[in-house]
């Protein structure tokens, strides 16, 4: 946990070119910077923002909490009888099974981070806010043994993220099977000490990202998936998850996209797309100024889901509603075109100032500054990532750019606002 001036730990250095470079001896041999290169910390850097996602994350909730949960238990405490005549039968119900005395927050505390590789959204989330903890799901043996010796070194951060090794569809149930003498099973394992063999707690925010629903090839699955994150949120939660789209995915393969970060570059390659499965391939590679390559290190067969598709699943899991964010150029396209049905928004939501009663806690790094009013612009003038210069203008709204705005281009209506959970999905 970082405490006191300067920046937190999670932002790597930038002095340092090498600052990618695995720790080696004096008497190591020389050999390429693709051998001595850490992959993981070459993937953060080129590809993730989990400072900007936390901050994403934090604002989505709290709008969400704005626009539904608040007015509702306004409403429902002090006109319970006139509210709930107006409601549909299935909204009475929940509203009465709802316990209206355990006050739903509007700062979201507890994260969990499905297929969360190194942890790296588990860590910046516990370093933003001192009452704030993570649990980390991925079926990875290495990424999580990674991610317990580097990204949660740090005692203090460690103690407030739990990971787990298991399959996320199944991980939830098996817990529930162990007993505290029975700690490793065929299903999965506890990778931390510090944190018994216990169910997962429900969280406020579920957040499945860099593209992790299209890892279910079978729609089934991905029913199944959303309904398991449907069960681990609170009362009020949402599910936040991005969309891996666009017309580049089918035209012109295979291609690969460039981006120098400086030391080195990065290539993301589109190898190859089938029509009748919507199965595409992806691989990324990382070149270096020696000439020497790490190649194929992460690879991806992704079933591509259309954002109708994706809404579709979310209310057949039973999610109430379904809002969408378009990046970039992409916002300016009719909603019409991306959602039918909808209705457009007009402009991003903005979130509100905080209430007189709540208190602003305390971050773990004096460093943070409060979230921009914007909520989902990204642009920064610290930013998680080096500097990216690219000859691709597709690179202006690249599936990784963090330097893009989004915009609320629908959201699925519903006869009111009276339901508790959301699922929601970026663009």
């Amino acid at each position: 946990m970082t405490k006191g001036k300067g920046k937190p730990k999670s932002q790597l250095p930038r002095a340092d070119p090498g600052f990618w470079l695995k720790a080696t001896t004096p008497s190591a041999p020389r050999t390429t910077l693709a051998d001595q290169a850490d992959a993981y910390v070459l993937y953060r850097e080129s590809v993730q923002a989990p400072r900007k996602e936390v901050r994403t994350l934090a604002n989505i909730y709290r709008d969400m909490y704005d626009r539904y949960e608040g007015p509702i238990l306004k409403a429902a405490q002090t006109k319970p009888n006139e509210y709930a005549s107006r409601l549909q039968p299935d909204a009475a119900d929940e509203l009465a099974a709802l316990d209206l005395s355990e006050r739903v927050p509007r700062r979201a505390s507890t994260l969990r981070e499905d297929f969360c590789g190194t942890a790296a959204l588990c860590q910046e989330w516990v370093q933003a806010h001192v009452n704030n903890t993570a649990i980390g799901v991925d079926i990875d043996p290495q990424v999580i043994q990674y991610a317990q010796t580097h990204t949660l070194a740090d005692a203090g951060i460690a103690a407030q993220v739990r990971l787990v090794l298991g399959n996320v569809l199944t991980i939830d149930a098996a817990l529930s099977r162990l007993s505290a003498q029975d700690a490793t099973t065929q299903d999965c394992t506890i990778h931390s000490g510090q944190h018994q063999p216990s169910p997962l707690p429900k969280a406020h925010v579920i957040a499945s990202l860099n593209y992790a629903l299209f890892y279910f090839h079978e729609r089934q699955k991905l029913v199944q998936y959303l309904r398991v994150s449907y069960a681990n949120l609170n009362s009020f939660g949402i599910l936040v998850a991005d969309a891996f789209g666009g017309t580049r995915l089918f035209n012109d393969l295979p291609r690969t996209k460039t981006r120098s970060m400086g030391t080195y570059t990065y290539h993301f390659e589109y190898r190859s797309f089938d029509a009748l499965t919507n199965l595409g391939r992806y691989a990324i590679h990382f070149e270096f100024c020696d000439g020497s390559w790490i190649r194929n290190h992460f690879t991806y067969t992704f079933r591509i889901y259309s954002l109708a598709e994706l809404r579709e699943a979310m209310l057949e899991a039973g999610f109430y509603r379904v809002h969408i964010w378009v990046a970039g150029a992409q916002a300016s396209t009719s909603p019409q075109d991306a959602h039918p049905g909808t209705q457009r928004h007009q402009g991003p939501p903005r979130t509100r100032k905080h209430s007189g009663h709540e208190k602003q806690g305390p971050t773990n790094s004096s460093s943070r500054r409060r979230p921009p009013s914007h909520l989902y612009q990204a642009n920064d003038t610290e930013s998680d990532q080096s500097r990216v210069t690219s000859s691709d203008p597709d690179d202006l709204a690249s599936d990784d750019d963090d330097t893009r705005e989004y915009e609320e281009v629908g959201c699925q209506p519903l006869p009111a606002a009276e339901h508790f959970n959301g699922g929601y999905y970026q663009g």
